[in-house]
């Protein structure tokens, strides 16, 4: 069991495999003498003559001289045989999502389930940086297109955003701005993505600075591992690469580093192992727990990834 390590993610011919972190991280595991398996959310059950839950998982392996992946076989096993589990899944946080936590919540102790199942449900992506509001972007979650426009006029807001409150990779993301937007356009958007008050949703003050880009940092154990900066494609504001945005190179200053660490050793006491924190300007965003992405150009991502490999084993030397 001390070796080998599952990766929950989604279907394999869904991911972006050149910039999947799963899937390089994988790789770093097995390039430091692991074993490595993934399966899908649907793939794991409970039967009660068992234990612990079981997986039908497939073992990965890497082509040494090219980014070709092959799979074994599919086998069901225990989920006790890994030392850990790590729950990758892309958003949304449904019903299927949410029970796959509780699932894997009865692992044994001796197994580490990353991020912790229980935290999962606890910590929504968008909802979390309103813990830190000193170092958030001004933000409201509501149903109320009442509450909205007073959060409007409390904060003299021209500009904000309109976020789903499950989704990721911007999708189903609204800018509006009361300058040039008219009133009917703004009064239909919101109804619209509220579905007329029947569902909250995330407003944020839209920062002029996401044209100058976004910062993605990630964070293991408290610890920023990378550091990059997503610039959105031109005449778009979304930072993120599905959407055409380009990555360069970022070194933060000692200030932004300590604020990042400080939070994210808050999110560890709570089980939150990984984050990957989103920053436009000095403000968070977001700071994504589900499936966080490691991005990094500065340096090589091998040696990112062999970081991140190299902590998780110090980690699990240590328990």
């Amino acid at each position: 069991m001390s070796n080998k390590h599952l990766f929950v993610v989604d279907p394999i011919n869904n991911l972006n495999l050149k910039l999947d972190t799963s899937m390089h991280f994988a790789k770093s595991l097995i390039q430091h003498g692991q074993y490595c398996f993934i399966t899908n959310i649907e793939k794991i059950s409970w039967i009660s003559k068992n234990r612990y839950p079981h997986a039908m998982v497939r073992q990965l392996k890497f082509s040494p001289t090219s980014s070709q992946i092959s799979l074994s076989e599919e086998k069901k096993v225990s989920i006790d045989d890994f030392k850990t589990i790590h729950i990758r899944k892309e958003p949304p946080v449904n019903y299927n999502y949410l029970h796959t936590t509780l699932l894997l919540e009865n692992a044994p102790k001796e197994t580490i389930v990353l991020n912790s199942p229980r935290a999962l449900r606890d910590y929504n992506e968008k909802i979390t940086p309103l813990l830190f509001p000193q170092h958030s972007i001004k933000t409201l979650i509501s149903y109320s297109e009442k509450e909205i426009y007073r959060f409007l006029d409390e904060f003299s807001l021209k500009k904000i955003i309109l976020k789903p409150m499950n989704l990721f990779s911007g999708k189903g993301i609204i800018a509006l701005d009361k300058s040039k937007d008219s009133k009917e356009f703004i009064e239909s958007s919101i109804q619209q993505i509220t579905k007329n008050g029947q569902q909250p949703i995330i407003i944020q003050e839209f920062l002029d600075e996401i044209y100058q880009g976004e910062l993605r940092v990630f964070t293991a154990r408290g610890k920023c591992i990378s550091w990059a900066k997503k610039v959105p494609a031109q005449g778009n504001f979304l930072a993120n690469t599905r959407n055409g945005a380009s990555l360069e190179p970022y070194s933060p200053e000692k200030s932004l580093v300590d604020m990042v660490e400080k939070i994210t050793k808050e999110l560890y006491k709570k089980g939150i192992y990984y984050t990957g924190i989103d920053i436009i300007k000095d403000k968070i965003s977001e700071i994504n727990i589900t499936s966080p992405r490691l991005l990094c150009v500065k340096e090589n991502p091998e040696q990112a990834f062999a970081k991140l490999a190299e902590d998780l084993l110090d980690f699990i030397d240590k328990k």
